[in-house]
């Protein structure tokens, strides 16, 4: 166990700075709690504590009832904390690092210097050369070792994510066979899906997030891992797919009176309407399509702002926001 710094020690550690403002930093629409900013990153919350009181690296912003919120930028620090911490660097050290970039420097220092870009070009090659081979037992075992060894919002990021999109590429290019691509994506819905069967928790009467998707499972992929990695961090989930229409799930909304209803595709038809008018101060309605350069567009409510986001951050939003 570190020893705990004295006093001393203690007062020549600077502490993150706390805005005196209601707003975020310029260029942060959201802030985080540290549960988000845990599932996000991996690590866990009394580690983040940690570096935010001896290291200094940590929340700078604070909501008008007194708590502090990590904004994008002090995500970045924390993230390249645990990057460097990962290489050997000591934890002075890395603190030093990660406070000392601005916003500019920090984002080149993410993308380029730090990148762990090795470990995930080996997977890439191992994935699609089971694509192209048409090896389904090689692929399946390819997919549920990721998705078991690591959070699954890590593997998504890390492996996933990357090996998705670079198949993609190579399928529009003609390198690989757009039937094994169809088929390799496929195989990880099953198993995302198999991953929360496996996850699920114990049901307690009361649901979370009522999940509703209107269009194909392989073209919602990111809305099966946000599921996954919501089911890893025991929130409650109901899911629907294109079997119901928008009034079968305003009747579902109605009788499991979740905290949040995801739709992923549907649009705002007056039944869903008429629900959430009814169900105010009880449900939230998320909508989400696909989206590029994100992997999903979330509007809050259906006339509420439009966020441009990734898995990981999603993940977060929604937990900020179950009871």
């Amino acid at each position: 166990m570190a020893k705990r710094p004295n006093s001393q020690e203690e007062d020549s550690i600077p502490q993150p700075a706390v805005s005196s403002s209601n707003e975020p930093d310029a260029g942060s629409d959201l802030t985080w709690g540290v549960g988000a900013v845990s599932s996000r990153l991996s690590v866990t919350a009394s580690t983040l504590r940690t570096w935010e009181r001896r290291y200094g690296v940590g929340p700078s912003y604070r909501t008008q009832g007194g708590h502090r919120r990590y904004t994008d930028h002090d995500i970045d620090r924390v993230e390249l904390m645990r990057r460097l911490l990962s290489r050997g660097v000591s934890a002075q050290d890395a603190a030093r690092v990660a406070r000392s970039l601005d916003r500019e420097d920090l984002d080149l220092a993410l993308k380029d210097g730090y990148r762990e870009s090795d470990e995930v070009g080996h997977a890439e090659e191992d994935f699609l050369a089971a694509v192209v081979s048409g090896d389904q037992a090689e692929l399946s075992q390819l997919f549920a070792g990721v998705l078991r060894q690591t959070p699954v919002t890590t593997a998504w990021r890390d492996v996933l994510a990357p090996t998705l999109h670079r198949m993609t590429m190579e399928s529009a290019s003609g390198a690989v066979p757009a039937n094994a691509a169809l088929a390799a994506s496929e195989l990880l819905v099953r198993e995302l899906n198999a991953m929360v069967t496996f996850e699920r928790l114990p049901d307690t009467g009361h649901t979370h997030v009522l999940f509703a998707r209107s269009l194909p499972a392989v073209e919602a992929i990111p809305l099966l891992v946000l599921k996954a990695a919501l089911v890893q961090a025991g929130v409650s989930i109901h899911t629907v797919g294109p079997e119901l229409d928008g009034r079968a799930v305003a009747a579902l909304a109605m009788r499991l009176r979740p905290d949040i209803l995801f739709t992923w595709g549907h649009p705002p038809t007056p039944p869903l309407r008429r629900a959430m008018t009814e169900l105010e101060g009880v449900t939230s309605v998320i909508r989400a399509l696909p989206a590029w350069p994100k992997e999903m567009s979330l509007r809050f409510g259906f006339e509420g702002p439009v966020v441009s986001t990734d898995v990981p951050d999603a993940v977060g939003i929604i937990l900020d926001r179950v009871s």
